[in-house]
């Protein structure tokens, strides 16, 4: 079983295509980020290119609740991910590209 975490804020820089989320209340995303590292994570993209949420390395990061929908149409896809953590290794943000190869995030990037 994943450790799951909500993400409580995201950012869409429009200019670079990526969505940033914030898991932890102490996590400001008017702060600039500390240097990242590039992972691969699971993207899982619901329904009209709805953001669920992203899974690295068994931890769950909550975008939105599946609808019934979601059972039938919703995929997860590999995708690079920058991860950014705190001197102490807890992740304070993780960047991602709103649209890939096998995917495009249409919620919550803006576009509906």
């Amino acid at each position: 079983m994943s450790d799951e975490l909500a993400v409580r804020a995201i950012t869409v820089d429009a200019a670079r295509n990526r969505l940033t989320l914030y898991p932890h209340a102490h996590a400001s995303e008017s702060e600039p980020l500390p240097p990242g590292s590039t992972v691969t994570a699971t993207i899982d993209v619901g329904t009209s290119g709805r953001l669920l949420g992203v899974e690295l390395d068994g931890q769950y990061l909550a975008v939105d609740a599946p609808t019934m929908a979601d059972t039938s149409l919703a995929r997860g896809v590999l995708a690079p991910v920058e991860l950014n953590r705190a001197s102490d290794g807890s992740l304070i943000a993780v960047s991602l590209p709103r649209r890939g190869p096998d995917y495009e995030i249409t919620y919550p990037s803006g576009n509906r």
